[in-house]
């Protein structure tokens, strides 16, 4: 035999190949997580066919005629989605034309070209935003500077189970989470960076709710903490939480007893957080 022949492999049984061959897939999934790829937005959504794309243009272009109505921007588009995708979806459009694939072609340089432009609608502000919900929670519970504001600890729990509420019942949280296996790519981290950037410091947006709530108790941040550092915190809990809420609901309580009324898990961990970065503004009227 020549010395350059490829050797045989080890022998090896049914349940060892079997074994392999899963770990050898573990490996392949670990490395594409590990790694920068300019094919990460296309394995991201490669879910997303283009064909099954184009007959749903075809299902939400009859949807929007039949009913008399037009697409909405910005949040309201996210909101609109939600109130309408099953019935879009479920709509007959069966007595029209089908599009024609290759008029998606005119309109996007190719499927990659369409998954990349997805990737920035699917991870833009617009889908995750509240639209100013809390501030306007937060408004509502204003009162005149000689009444009794409510206890500290009711308005964090209120503020932080509505917006617990709307992230775990929203997909476009869920459709992030997903895309964080992908952020090796600089591609799909700056569009995931740029949405919590926006979340914090964007207008009527987290770090102004947070400054709010402490200048209407008299509370300062403790030294060396920022603001920014309350928002990581409360984001990653919210987000973990969704998470956990999603797979095992039963493990993220609702109604936990405390005192003479039950509390969220989520609101307490909240109001724990926010008790161990303030104190008292000696300054404050």
């Amino acid at each position: 035999m020549a010395d350059h022949d490829p050797r045989p492999l080890p022998r090896r049984q049914r349940a060892q190949t079997r074994e392999l061959m899963l770990t050898a897939g573990m490996l392949v999934v670990d490395d594409l997580t590990a790694r920068d790829d300019p094919d990460h937005l296309s394995r991201w959504l490669a879910h997303v066919e283009f064909d099954e794309v184009v007959a749903t243009v075809k299902r939400l272009q009859v949807y929007l005629h039949d009913h008399g109505e037009v697409l909405p921007d910005g949040p309201a588009r996210t909101r609109w989605i939600r109130e309408h995708r099953e019935q879009i979806l479920a709509h007959d459009a069966d007595a029209y034309r089908d599009i024609a694939k290759t008029v998606a072609y005119t309109v996007f340089d190719g499927e990659d070209a369409f998954r990349a432009a997805l990737a920035e609608r699917l991870l833009s502000v617009d889908r995750v935003t509240d639209d100013g919900e809390l501030v306007e929670e937060l408004d509502d519970r204003s009162v005149s500077p000689d009444a009794e504001p409510s206890p500290l600890s009711q308005v964090v729990s209120d503020l932080g189970d509505l917006e617990f509420e709307r992230m775990r019942s929203s997909e476009a949280t869920f459709v992030k989470l997903g895309a964080v296996q992908f952020a090796g790519s600089e591609v799909i981290r700056s569009l995931l960076r740029a949405t919590l950037e926006d979340s914090a410091y964007g207008e009527n947006e987290l770090l102004e709710v947070y400054q709010r709530v402490l200048d209407g108790y008299g509370l300062r941040l403790r030294h060396g903490v920022e603001l920014l550092d309350l928002f990581a915190i409360f984001s990653g809990l919210t987000y973990g939480m969704s998470f956990q809420h999603r797979i095992w609901p039963g493990s993220v309580r609702d109604d936990v007893p405390w005192e003479d009324h039950t509390r969220s898990s989520i609101s307490l961990a909240m109001e724990a957080i926010l008790e161990k970065y303030t104190e008292p503004d000696p300054d404050a009227a």
